[in-house]
């Protein structure tokens, strides 16, 4: 039964190898074809993801530069939690490692973005959600120090965008962020 077992795992394990050595090669034969290119990725890229073309937002330092770059000039509706629930702890332990549950009954909601105000880099992530999905998430972020935590909401109505927000304050006893 053991040496069953064993000629399988061998079998499967050569098989997975041999896959692997033709996947890499027909990309790199596509490629001297012509039928492959960086540009295609790109373009898929910037097309797919909200985002993709606003990794300034990424880069911002603070809050506010990081709105700027989402935003533009679109306004922004401050609601309640009946339209997006944010759960994260009041007080945080440790700050490298902090739960986050966002929920949004938005309809139409397309992305969610999270934001810590007072992190080296405020914009930590970015939630992309096609339609017909449940627009939420749960994740574990880390936090510099005691901070405002924002979510940040797109959602379609008809061909606009409209933007909503709803904010939260987190006490950490330990700093994640290079602490």
């Amino acid at each position: 039964m053991i040496d069953d077992r064993r000629t399988v795992f061998k079998t499967l394990g050569a098989a997975g190898l041999a896959l692997g050595a033709w996947g890499g090669g027909a990309l790199r034969t596509l490629a001297s074809l012509g039928l492959y290119s960086g540009a295609s990725v790109a373009w898929a890229q910037t097309t797919a993801w909200p985002l993709a073309n606003r990794s300034s937002a990424f880069q911002a330092q603070t809050p506010g530069d990081a709105l700027q770059q989402i935003l533009g000039d679109a306004p922004v509706v401050e609601v309640g939690e009946q339209l997006i629930q944010l759960q994260v702890p009041e007080l945080a332990e440790n700050g490298a490692m902090v739960s986050v549950s966002v929920n949004s009954l938005i309809p139409d909601t397309r992305q969610i973005m999270l934001l810590i105000d007072k992190n080296p880099f405020p914009l930590v992530a970015s939630f992309h959600f096609p339609d017909g999905t449940e627009p939420g998430f749960q994740t574990r972020v880390k936090m510099a120090e005691s901070s405002r935590v924002r979510v940040l909401v797109q959602a379609m109505q008809g061909k606009d965008k409209r933007y909503y927000t709803t904010v939260k304050e987190t006490r950490v006893t330990l700093g994640g962020c290079g602490n």
